[in-house]
């Protein structure tokens, strides 16, 4: 072998490893932002549990959907529970972050602050909905109101399963198998 071969090599080697550690970087990256949106997400439904218990779904759209003061439905269905956020003003979502004490950084609107109250509903989601736009017709009233549903496992928590699952079995195939995949990353002449 030839000093320029020996060159040659070393530097296939360097590559390699160069490649290697970009793809291991970008795993950790990825992973760690699915894993701390999943961790916030999970955090906060413990920080729930502190919250008054919920009121029944009658209560709530006699005194709150008649009033047209809901903004934004969160339906668990794991739970039979709805947590709701009112409509505030800009002042009042800055005074609620505050006592909350929390910055964020991952983008969770629905999960930046605690809900305002909580209400009981067995059915589904078609059904909450249909309810909702009862109620609201029932008071006179065209409001918009957001419903999401969280269930386990949601989208983000199954890309975070599919994603951390192949980017690390394909950075165990690259180690394992150094020669196969120096090909792959090989300048083509």
């Amino acid at each position: 072998m030839t000093l320029r071969e020996k060159d040659e090599e070393d530097l296939e080697n360097t590559i390699h490893a160069l490649h290697l550690t970009v793809l291991f970087c970008g795993c950790a990256a990825i992973t760690m932002y699915y894993a701390l949106w999943y961790f916030k997400k999970r955090h906060f439904e413990k920080t729930v549990e502190n919250l008054p218990p919920p009121i029944d779904w009658e209560d709530f759209a006699s005194r709150f959907i008649a009033k047209n003061l809901v903004k934004q439905l969160n339906f668990r269905p794991d739970f039979f529970v709805v947590d709701v956020y009112l409509q505030l003003t800009k002042g009042e979502i800055e005074k609620k972050l505050k006592e909350d004490r929390r910055i964020s950084i991952i983008p969770l609107a629905e999960y930046a602050l605690k809900p305002d109250l909580r209400f009981y509903f067995g059915g589904s989601e078609e059904e909450l909905k249909n309810d909702v736009e009862n109620a609201l017709l029932d008071a006179g009233l065209t409001g918009d109101i957001e419903l999401h549903v969280d269930k386990f496992p949601d989208k983000i928590e199954l890309m975070y399963m599919i994603t951390t699952t192949i980017f690390f079995a394909f950075f165990v195939f690259a180690i394992l198998k150094k020669g196969k995949t120096r090909r792959l990353f090989r300048r083509q002449p």
